[in-house]
């Protein structure tokens, strides 16, 4: 339950702080500061949180953004990079976000670990 209130909190602080940032930088933190709320004995867990609320957000933010001017510029964007599809641009763009993300929150879990160890050997 845990993690799915990390992937929640992910989803809506990013999509909420897109309003008053840009969205391509906004998820690395947001996903360490969700990371470092909800703690995990395990590295992998918030990183896959980080990773799949980063990837809907990002794919759905450059869904959103691509059909608003009909697949304009990511038809001209697809065509530059070897005739890549604006599905497949999407794609691509909703795993750099997903990974963005996940490292941000792992980051953030792995950082918060290591300060507990310091903290009980001194």
């Amino acid at each position: 339950m845990n993690l799915f209130f990390q992937f929640l909190l992910t989803v809506i602080l990013g999509f909420v702080a897109q309003y008053f940032l840009p969205w391509w930088w906004v998820m690395a933190p947001v996903a360490f500061i969700v990371g470092l709320i909800f703690y995990s004995d395990q590295s992998f867990y918030p990183f896959l949180m980080g990773f799949f609320a980063g990837a809907i957000l990002w794919w759905g933010m450059a869904y959103y953004l691509s059909t608003l001017n009909h697949d304009l510029l990511a038809g001209k964007m697809g065509r530059l990079f070897g005739d890549i599809s604006p599905l497949g641009l999407e794609i691509v763009t909703g795993l750099l976000g997903g990974l963005i993300a996940g490292l941000g929150a792992m980051t953030a879990n792995l950082g918060r670990r290591m300060l507990k160890k310091a903290a009980k050997e001194v």
